[in-house]
């Protein structure tokens, strides 16, 4: 007699509940409960860059900068005169920030987005600053010539301090990091 697949299937789908708290994501709950969960459920990077590109300019509007768009393909926007690079991370399991696939294209401050369930960050660090202190990824073609930045949620680099965390810090941090590019 052939066995049923059907109940092999069901079969495995009880065994598998039993066992699943265990391989729940450590975060989901705090996720679940969270207004930014939304962003956490779309599906890809690229388009969760986008939020982040729209999140940063939005706020640098109601913060009373001048933001354009792009002027080309090295940077994401314009704030205040500076061309900015916006990168979103969202809390990784683990508790800590990653920001990935940062390179050497033409910018003059980075902006770096952190989103926690309950919490947000913002730091506008210049380029120069960023690049020297961001290790090469190692992955695969895609990460080639690519630097990332990854610190604990609540523990900012020493580096990176200065140039913001709340987003009121970032505000003051901004024109800071427009003028050092400006001497360095």
């Amino acid at each position: 007699m052939d066995p049923d697949p059907k109940s092999d299937f069901e079969y495995l789908v009880g065994t598998a509940e039993k066992i699943r708290t265990e391989y729940l994501d450590i975060c989901q709950a705090e996720w679940a409960a969270s207004p930014l969960n939304w962003i956490r459920q779309v599906s890809s990077a690229n388009k969760k860059g986008k939020i982040g590109e729209r999140l940063v300019m939005a706020w640098a509007r109601d913060a009373g900068f001048a933001v354009r768009p792009r002027v080309h393909r090295g940077h994401d926007c314009v704030i205040a005169g500076a061309k900015v690079e916006v990168k979103l991370s969202l809390r990784w399991n683990s508790g800590t920030f990653t920001f990935m696939e940062i390179r050497d294209f033409d910018y003059d401050v980075a902006a770096l987005l952190g989103i926690a369930p309950s919490e947000t960050y913002l730091w506008i660090v210049p380029k120069h600053i960023l690049l020297s202190n961001a290790p090469m990824q190692r992955r695969g073609a895609s990460g080639r010539g690519s630097q990332w930045v990854q610190f604990p949620s609540g523990r900012t680099p020493d580096w990176l301090q200065r140039w913001g965390g709340t987003f009121a810090q970032a505000r003051e941090a901004l024109p800071q990091a427009r003028q050092y590019r400006t001497f360095c």
